[in-house]
Order: structure tokens, then C-alpha cells, then sequence
């Protein structure tokens, strides 16, 4: 685990990057976004990376502090991203909404 909520902010952005691309979306198919923070007090800190990795227009998003996190990890964040999938994958669907959340730990 980082150390730090700067540095997991980055591997939690960078860990929902890679799992967007796995389903064949990015940063710009995601909707809402739910941050939960150990302590509220890093929501400027965990507010400025979150938005470095997002482009106009920004998806939804609430933040909230909890009591603890697992792995005593100092944020956690969870995404929801509308994608569209193969028609043969879904043959009466073209989107799907796919929901993602990841603790920095979950890809390392």
C-alpha cells in the first residue's frame, strides 16, 4: 500500500484506468464517481488528483468520510461507466452501464 493519500489517490486513479481499458473505456465514459476518505480533510488533496485525470464534462460525484477502509487504506474510489460492448455480447443491448471499484490494492 502507498504511503500517503497523494500516492493513493494516483494508484486508485491509475487502477480504474486500467481496469476502464480492460472494458474498452476510459475516463470519459464514466457518469458517477463515489470517494470515500479516511479523514475529510484530504478532500482538497484527493479533489485536485481526482480531477487531473478527468476532462470536461466531469462525471458525478459524491465523497464522503469513513470510519476505515480496507487495509487501512486512506481512499478508496468507485466508478460507474457506460460502455458499449460487442452486439454479439449483448445482442439486445448496445450499452451497459458496468460498475468499478477499486482499493488501491485491488491491481497491484
Amino acid at each position: 500500500l502507498p504511503a500517503g493519500v497523494e500516492q493513493q489517490t494516483h494508484q486508485a486513479m491509475t487502477n480504474l484506468k486500467a481496469v476502464l481499458a480492460t472494458a474498452g473505456a476510459d475516463f470519459s465514459d464514466v457518469v458517477k464517481s463515489n470517494i470515500f476518505v479516511a479523514d475529510l480533510n484530504d478532500f482538497t488533496t484527493v479533489n485536485e488528483i481526482y480531477a487531473s485525470y478527468l476532462v470536461e464534462p466531469y462525471p458525478a460525484r459524491s465523497t464522503v468520510q469513513v470510519a476505515r477502509l480496507p487495509k487501512d487504506a486512506l481512499v478508496e474510489i468507485e466508478m460507474i461507466a457506460v460502455v458499449k460492448f460487442l452486439k454479439k455480447c449483448l445482442p439486445n443491448r448496445e450499452r451497459c452501464a458496468i460498475l468499478i471499484s477499486v482499493i488501491i490494492t485491488d491491481m497491484n
